[in-house]
């Protein structure tokens, strides 16, 4: 009877654990969906202590950090998705080399970066990339460029515009 009931405490007491854990997975998401990034980052974390994250926890621990815009946390869990074996969509790719650009990693890890990706990428998108390297960047003392103010422009700002989703547009104006 002893022997019993201490099986069926075991039981129950595992029970309680893997209960635990789907709440706080159930959480993390949660956080995620609703874009509250620090606490899904913060019930991530949780989860990775006490077993491995699935791809798609990986993916959003990574985005969560991408968001709060620290990239370099954000760059090290791109990484480990990449060293798990996880496939990066392009969007995801993307936010993987700004936060390595962002977060000042040397060019040579960019450069790796990128020709992980690079035949994966449409022709075009790859010959643009090429171009890119051999042209001279913009520079911001270039003389290429003359900005002028026009004649129909007042001294103060003239307008703004917002479209709202129902199509409505508004505007501000200082002219009277």
């Amino acid at each position: 009877m002893k022997r019993n009931l201490k099986i069926m405490l075991v039981l129950l007491s595992f029970s309680f654990v893997i209960q635990s854990q789907t709440k706080l997975e159930e959480r993390a998401a949660k956080a995620y969906n609703q874009q509250d990034y620090t606490k899904a980052i913060e019930k991530y974390n949780a989860i990775s202590k006490q077993k491995q994250l699935t791809s798609k926890q990986r993916f959003k621990l990574a985005n969560s950090y991408y968001k709060i815009r620290d990239y370099k946390n954000a760059a090290k869990k791109y990484i480990s998705c990449i060293s798990e074996g996880d496939t990066l969509s392009l969007p995801v790719y993307n936010n993987y080399l700004q936060s390595l650009k962002l977060h000042n990693y040397d060019e040579q890890s960019i450069t790796s970066a990128i020709n992980t990706i690079l035949d994966s990428l449409p022709k075009e998108i790859k010959h643009r990339y090429e171009i890119s390297l051999t042209e001279e960047p913009f520079s911001k003392t270039s003389t290429s460029y003359d900005m002028k103010n026009l004649d129909v422009n007042s001294k103060k700002s003239d307008f703004g515009v917002s479209i709202f989703p129902d199509s409505t547009v508004m505007f501000s104006s200082s002219r009277e």
